[in-house]
């Protein structure tokens, strides 16, 4: 097989493709990292144990995002490869940037900033207690043992 030769154009394309696709993965790691801090840190404020079970989730979702990640990056290398391709014998200049990569880490990136905001916010866990005090106080059962008590 003759030598590879690869110009200096191509081995920068290459070399920021890899940069690019590194920065996506870092991010979406660094964000379910941020969304596992913030969880802790509410359960503890709330008092609610910290359970295996609740890092099995984190990392099941972890994992969810990565293999989705890598699908997408794997799509994103082959359209990059024939753009670099394209680029080095023909001439062509589209730029090889992972696209799908960084438009899903992006949207993985913004469902746990979502994730963070609801648990640094209490008034969520306020209003959900206020709806269930509200359903037990239109509980009729509720109202008839109060009427026995107060009967008595």
């Amino acid at each position: 097989m003759e030598n590879l030769h690869l110009s200096s154009e191509t081995l920068k394309s290459i070399a920021w493709l890899l940069t690019l696709l590194a920065a996506d993965y870092v991010g979406m790691v660094a964000a379910v990292a941020v969304d596992l801090h913030s969880g802790l840190r509410k359960a503890a404020r709330c008092g609610r144990a910290r359970t295996s079970r609740g890092y099995r989730r984190t990392v099941d979702k972890a994992l969810r995002y990565l293999a989705t990640l890598l699908s997408l990056t794997l799509v994103d290398v082959i359209v990059a490869l024939s753009a670099i391709s394209l680029q080095s014998t023909v001439g062509l200049g589209i730029p090889a940037l992972p696209w799908l990569t960084t438009l899903g880490a992006l949207f993985m990136m913004l469902v746990e900033a979502k994730s963070v905001t609801e648990n640094l916010h209490p008034e969520s866990d306020l209003r959900e207690a206020a709806k269930t005090l509200s359903r037990l106080l239109a509980d009729k059962r509720l109202h008839e043992i109060a009427r026995r008590i107060i009967d008595r």
